[in-house]
């Protein structure tokens, strides 16, 4: 029986959303102060960029293998950067959509797998041949 993939279990996807919601929390706060709020909110947003990075890294997500892909996720963090749009919940959002994705996409691994496991075992096996031993 093939191992199930399930890269973002639970508490990995709860810790993902609280940590982004803290983040949009701050950005937010620092985006109400005139200017240099909004360069305060865009260095919270690279760094959380990062750190996040790094994260989804461990997690061993991608961001890149499919270009629909890469654009979806990357275009929430890009607008993040931008001063009064910054203001906006978009890293949670750009999260939650990366954690439906990722799901999504271990599901269809994880159905493709059994099939492959099905398949193997539904196929005979050749009986070995007395000319071939050694």
């Amino acid at each position: 029986m093939p191992r199930k993939r399930n890269r973002i279990n639970n508490f990995n996807a709860t810790a993902l959303v609280s940590i982004a919601i803290l983040i949009d929390t701050f950005q937010f706060l620092f985006g109400l102060i005139p200017f240099i709020g909004g360069i305060i909110g865009s260095f919270i947003g690279l760094l959380s960029f990062m750190i996040f990075w790094v994260w989804y890294k461990m997690l061993r997500i991608t961001f890149g293998d499919k270009m629909k892909k890469f654009v979806i996720r990357f275009s929430f963090y890009i607008l993040d950067f931008i001063p009064f749009i910054g203001m906006l919940p978009l890293f949670t959002v750009g999260v939650i959509v990366t954690i439906k994705t990722t799901r999504d996409e271990d599901k269809e691994y994880n159905k493709k797998q059994l099939q492959k496991y099905e398949k193997s075992l539904s196929t005979p096996r050749l009986k070995p041949n007395r000319r071939n031993r050694v």
